[in-house]
């Protein structure tokens, strides 16, 4: 059934649905406008918003000019990119600069004989050892230590050998020995041979002529034959160079011994002379100021200063503000100069830190600074105390160093005692100390360590590590050499620094033949090689391996060799496939000097405290401080002090550190971190001992089993992370394709490996050497070019604020060019008016009234716009 609906009253006839619709609107009135609200506020709020945007934007702008080097913004240009690209940082200097690249960096690898498959063959039990460069026997002398540490000339050098043929020999950019050996003897059109002779080089005509003459000489103002001695015409058919490896006494210590430098015990004495005469004095090599030291020995020898009439004299203020000058000019040492500044009648001390000199003030005055100055000659200079402070007190800047051959030289001479009694002075070849006893008497001269030290074995004064004591007749004695030879180490750096003896060795040939050889005068591991090569019937070498060397018969023969005599044992010569091997030679590269941070491949260890405990029980706990210790010996003498039975030092291979526990307990000396700290497991020293003792290596150690394969060895070498990566190649032959290869992690000659694998094991071969870029800074034909290396392609040390990007080698020099970019300035500051622009119209537009139409802007009247306008 339908319905009748109306919206209008029956009786009433009025219309009820549109007065409820209205009683419904005006009740709906207040929210409506609250709603009109909510949506002009949004409106604003977004307005606020995208004005807010902009100025953000503006502001950022107008701050990148805030700082005065966005206006130094520089641009590079290279004009062979394909060489070299090049960047510039704010801080690089406009201009143009010429390179020519001469190398790229390259990574060394070694492969592995061949396998059949990579995961069912074993490869064959046994350990891996990989060690970083300073750990080869075959290092490549830099051409930057040769002549006295002052190099030699660059140029091209001309060889004409006997038969008349000439070649020009390009050594503009050597930076090795071996890169010099390597461009003479690669040359194509003549025939010589350039080889290593001690500290020479020696060119020998090899066309088998024996009429003619072998002449080298320098071309275009070059001088690397003359400064190298080759220079000449040479009859013979044989150049021999003059020797180019003799220190002065500003060769820096870390650059004797193989690098191991000279070790001191730090604090007290570490050499004793007793003379002819009676008389007794002990030197110290500590950096230590004593107030018995000589002021002559001050500054590198530098002392302290008086002026032009002789005159030494200061001027102090105290913090009182009194004043009094302080008469230098007949203090002979620390203590004369604390006497005088004492008795200035100012309330001021003398102590020494380090070596440094310490003024405290004790006048508890506040009127005026404590102001140290020179008035006559240049005392507070060379003291390290000038000042005008407000503090109470001043420390000194450092004044005594032991970081050079002549520091030592003057340690000895000024050492208290000594009164002109011994003179120390380089040796006439350069190579080592000579001792000369100036006084009169029948003793014979005693030279002992002391003290435990080292330094006088480290300065070639003992002749073994073992030794505490020498004596010598007569007036003079000349130690042992600080420097070996060209591309080799000497052997007191092999057996972990505690050298091979030499004499004579008795060599039974391939073909049973005994015959002996004498190497009483060798001192280097060449010297060892060149004398048996030198006989003929033997020929010896250094392996790729970087760490033995081996010697075969080269009369043939199918009988076993052997050699016996002390450097056969020492050595470790045995025989091996059809050769004599020495095995692991062991040479030392780590030492009390060796700095923490280059340890770990250079990332350094983590400070922090680390917990030793000995086998009674007995624990202490010591923090490793950056500012305290900074090598590994300051790390074993205050291991040294703690009290606990434990005594630490460097092991037998030279390649870590030994811990020994002394206490003869029951328990088990261990090492720990503490605070979740990483020190002591980045010193390798970490754990509990075995046998009583604790041994760290930096050198890596892969144990292989007998059922691994060469997946296997792969996983254990990366897992290892000790910069090393292993991988396998297939070689495409038909029965044993895939090889194992490792490439050094640190690149150029740095990351050279030195590795060794037990005998029997796969056979490792050279794939390729590591190298350095090498680039040629200025004019590549003038003798005074700089001539720079790097482990990388990317170079950022050769123009302050430029990064080069080697991508190639050239044989023409490429011009970087180091502009201003006013174009990227001018493109900013248009950026922010732009900008800022952009903002301002906004705030009109938002800010606006139009009369004609009454229209407003949304933001018109607003305060807060009206401020950011205004």
């Amino acid at each position: 059934m339908g319905t009748i609906s109306s919206g209008v009253g029956l009786v009433s006839g009025l219309d009820i649905e549109n007065i409820v619709s209205q009683l419904i609107k005006i009740e709906s009135q207040p929210i409506t406008r609250l709603g009109e609200r909510v949506t002009a506020t949004q409106e604003r709020q977004a307005a606020y918003m995208e004005l807010s945007a902009l100025l953000l934007g503006a502001k950022g702008l107008i701050h990148t000019f805030v700082l005065p080097s966005a206006f130094k913004v520089k641009t590079a240009s290279s004009s062979n990119e394909s060489v070299l690209t090049a960047a510039a940082k704010t801080t690089a200097s406009a201009g143009t600069y010429g390179f020519l690249v001469k190398s790229l960096a390259a990574s060394h690898q070694v492969v592995s004989s061949g396998f059949a498959d990579v995961d069912r063959t074993p490869v064959g039990a046994g350990t891996l050892v990989f060690a970083p460069s300073q750990a080869r026997v075959d290092p490549k002398t830099s051409v930057s230590t040769l002549n006295g540490f002052n190099g030699i000339r660059r140029g091209t050098i001309r060889i004409t050998d006997r038969s008349g043929a000439s070649a020009d020999v390009d050594l503009r950019a050597a930076t090795s020995v071996s890169d010099i050996l390597e461009a003479i003897n690669s040359k194509s059109g003549i025939s010589v041979k350039a080889e290593t002779e001690g500290g020479r080089i020696v060119v020998t005509d090899t066309t088998g002529l024996t009429s003619g003459n072998l002449v080298i000489s320098d071309l275009s103002g070059g001088g690397a034959a003359g400064d190298m001695g080759i220079a000449g015409t040479f009859s013979s058919g044989q150049a021999v160079g003059k020797d180019m490896l003799w220190m002065t006494e500003g060769t820096r210590l870390a650059a004797v011994n193989d690098g191991l430098g000279v070790r001191s015990n730090g604090l007290l004495s570490d050499v004793r002379f007793e003379l002819k005469g009676g008389e007794v004095f002990e030197a110290s090599l500590s950096k230590n100021l004593r107030f018995t030291m000589n002021l002559a020995a001050l500054n590198s020898g530098r002392g302290v200063r008086a002026d032009e009439a002789g005159q030494r004299v200061i001027r102090i203020t105290n913090r009182a503000g009194a004043s009094a000058n302080v008469d230098l000019s007949a203090a002979q040492t620390l203590q004369d100069v604390a006497d005088a500044i004492k008795n200035a009648g100012l309330s001021l001390t003398v102590s020494l830190s380090g070596s440094k000199v310490v003024i405290t003030d004790g006048s508890k005055g506040t009127e005026s600074n404590l102001i140290i100055e020179d008035v006559n000659g240049y005392a507070a200079a060379d003291l390290g105390i000038v000042a005008d402070t407000t503090e109470n007190g001043v420390t000194g800047a450092e004044v005594y160093h032991i970081e050079t051959i002549g520091d030592v030289l003057r340690a000895i001479q000024y050492a208290e005692g000594n009164n002109g009694y011994v003179t120390a002075a380089l040796s006439a070849d350069g190579k080592g100390i000579t001792i000369t006893d100036n006084t009169t008497g029948l003793n014979d001269t005693l030279i002992s360590a002391v003290n435990g030290s080292f330094a006088a074995y480290d300065l070639g004064l003992l002749e073994w590590r073992s030794d505490t004591e020498r004596s010598f007749s007569g007036n003079a004695f000349t130690g042992s050499d600080l420097l070996g030879g060209l591309n080799t180490v000497m052997l007191k750096s092999l057996k972990g620094g505690a050298g091979v003896r030499t004499g004579s060795v008795e060599f039974t040939g391939a073909d049973g033949v005994v015959f002996s050889l004498d190497f009483a005068g060798a001192k280097t591991l060449a010297d060892v090689v060149d004398i048996i090569n030198a006989d003929g019937r033997l020929h010896a070498e250094v392996g790729v391996n970087g760490t033995e060397i081996a010697v075969a018969d080269t009369r043939g023969g199918t009988g076993t060799m052997s050699a016996t005599g002390s450097l056969a044992e020492d050595l470790g010569l045995t025989a091996r496939d059809g050769q004599l091997f020495s095995g692991d030679l062991h040479r030392q590269y780590i030492s009390e000097n060796t700095l923490l941070a280059s340890l770990r491949n250079g990332d350094g260890i983590r400070y922090g405290q680390i917990r030793l405990s000995d086998s009674k029980g007995n624990s202490a706990t010591m923090t490793l401080n950056e500012d305290i210790h900074q090598t590994v010996g300051d790390v074993l003498r205050d291991i040294n002090r703690l009290f606990v039975n434990v005594e630490a030092s460097i092991n037998e291979n030279g390649d870590g550190i030994k811990l020994v526990d002394a206490a003869g307990g029951t328990l088990t000396m261990s090492v720990s971190d503490m605070s979740g700290g990483y020190a002591a497991a980045d010193l390798g020293i970490k754990g509990s001992a075995e046998a009583g003792e604790i041994t760290s290596s930096y050198s890596g150690r892969i144990e292989i089993d007998a059922d691994d394969t060469l997946n296997d060895v792969v996983k254990k070498i990366n897992d290892a992370k000790i910069g090393v990566q292993a991988g396998v190649i297939n070689d495409g032959t038909a029965w044993e394709p895939y090889r194992l290869t490792l490439t050094s992690q640190t690149g150029g000659l740095a990351g050279q490996m030195a590795f060794h694998a037990t005998p029997g094991m796969m056979k490792l071969d050279l794939l390729a050497e590591g190298k350095d870029a090498v680039i040629v800074v200025g004019d590549p034909n003038s003798p005074n070019a700089v001539v720079m290396a790097s482990s990388s392609n990317t170079v950022s040390n050769a123009i302050q604020g430029v990064t080069l990007n080697l991508t190639q080698t050239s044989d023409a020099p490429v011009t970087v060019k180091i502009d201003n970019d006013v174009e990227t300035v001018v493109a900013g500051i248009k950026g922010f008016v732009e900008a800022f622009n952009l903002f301002v119209d906004q705030v009109a537009e938002l800010t606006k009234y139009d009369v004609s139409t009454d229209t407003k802007g949304l933001l018109l009247g607003d305060g807060t716009t009206l401020q950011l306008r205004d």
